[in-house]
């Protein structure tokens, strides 16, 4: 399966509990083969870092579609990179 990290910016109005809110609704609305793994924030900047196993970046923007507290800025395909 693929991985994704996702990044979001949410508004300064927003609070932990609206964040968790969003969250808890994405991942109860995801199929199967679409799964959200962990996430990150820099709250100072207002960044959310989100980590997904997806078969496809589309499978993931249906998943958020509707889920508008915090916007989508970029989905990049990522591969874990493991040092020796």
């Amino acid at each position: 399966m693929t991985r994704f990290i996702l990044v979001h910016r949410f508004p300064p109005a927003a609070t932990q509990d609206d964040v968790f809110a969003m969250a808890h609704a994405a991942v109860s609305r995801s199929p199967g083969d679409t799964r959200w793994l962990r996430s990150w924030v820099a709250g100072a900047d207002g960044i959310l870092f989100c980590e997904w196993e997806a078969p496809s970046a589309e499978a993931i923007r249906s998943v958020l579609e509707g889920l508008d507290l915090c916007p989508l800025e970029a989905i990049y395909r990522v591969k874990p990179l493991w040092f020796a």
